[in-house]
């Protein structure tokens, strides 16, 4: 129906895809560093999730933010909460 609010449980999963498609792209971007040729220093993990987060504010005006913890735990092969 139309006009009506989301529910909190509607809210939530709605952030959480965003939020899963942002580490995503942290991590694309964090493999990408790391195979870069050796002629600089790659990006750190955190760096890379600092740079993700701060381009999406920048788009849409809303903070997510992306723990550098949580997306090493993901890299090495742990699983989303939605997965």
């Amino acid at each position: 129906m139309v006009n009506h609010m989301k529910s909190n449980e509607l809210k939530s999963q709605i952030s959480r895809k965003w939020k899963d498609n942002l580490m995503a792209q942290v991590v694309i971007l964090y493999q990408a560093e790391k195979a870069k040729p050796a002629g600089g220093k790659p990006a750190s993990l955190c760096a890379v999730c600092q740079t993700v987060s701060d381009d999406y504010y920048s788009r849409t005006q809303i903070w997510i933010h992306l723990d550098h913890n949580t997306l090493a735990w993901q890299i090495n092969g742990g699983r989303s909460l939605t997965s």
